[in-house]
């Protein structure tokens, strides 16, 4: 499968994070490149991706209630694609430590609710952390990508509102060591521009997933 306007797009985000690992990756080394990184990624869509929509159908029979595909994987990057099966199937609550995380849906419609903690805040000894509610966003494919970082929006849920949605996901520089959590939503969502309290809960139950077919690509 040819994907040279697809390589064409990601090689200069590549070249951008080698250039972070050399500074020591921090907000503001990736800041002063944000503007260039998000035009990239907004270029990104199912044609140069040459990704036909996967169906609905297909991925329920499955049984996991998200996909993953990873397109490319380095040292100081990290991209892939996920894919939500049907209405309401979600990636739970989680955070990025210390990651930089770019997004931008492909087919369908998302919903990304996201809260902001300080990222050397450690949960207390009940799993419990204090995090400011940012609201909720809404994204299609006309959207351009949003970005979260290490310190807004670095505890995130998102839920699909469109059966067989799929975004593209970006990580700088990628989990590598750095393990994920998984939080449980407060309920009722408090208002935007609250702090709400939210507890750390075990990896898996309700939420595991399944790979879907595209091939991956290994340099750039």
């Amino acid at each position: 499968m040819d994907r040279q306007a697809l390589r064409a797009l990601l090689i200069p985000i590549q070249e951008m994070c080698n250039k972070f690992a050399q500074q020591r990756i921090t907000r503001s080394t990736i800041f002063s490149y944000k503007r260039e990184i998000e035009e990239l990624v907004n270029q990104v869509n199912y044609k140069n991706l040459r990704m036909n929509r996967p169906s609905s159908l297909e991925w329920q029979d499955t049984g996991a209630p998200t996909h993953f595909a990873e397109i490319h994987f380095s040292e100081n990057l990290q991209i892939g694609a996920f894919g939500l099966t049907n209405i309401g199937c979600k990636v739970p609550l989680h955070d990025h430590p210390l990651i930089h995380g770019f997004i931008k849906v492909i087919y369908g419609k998302i919903e990304i609710h996201s809260f902001s903690t300080k990222t050397h805040l450690a949960p207390e000894d009940d799993g419990t952390i204090e995090a400011l509610y940012e609201g909720s966003r809404i994204l299609t494919p006309e959207d351009n990508a949003i970005y979260l970082s290490p310190g807004n929006g670095n505890l995130h849920e998102i839920v699909c509102m469109d059966p067989a949605s799929v975004f593209f996901d970006v990580l700088i520089p990628g989990y590598q060591d750095c393990q994920c959590s998984y939080y449980e939503m407060p309920r009722p969502l408090p208002p935007p521009q609250t702090v709400a309290v939210v507890k750390r809960r075990p990896r898996g139950g309700d939420y595991w997933t399944a790979a879907f077919d595209y091939p991956r690509l290994f340099d750039l």
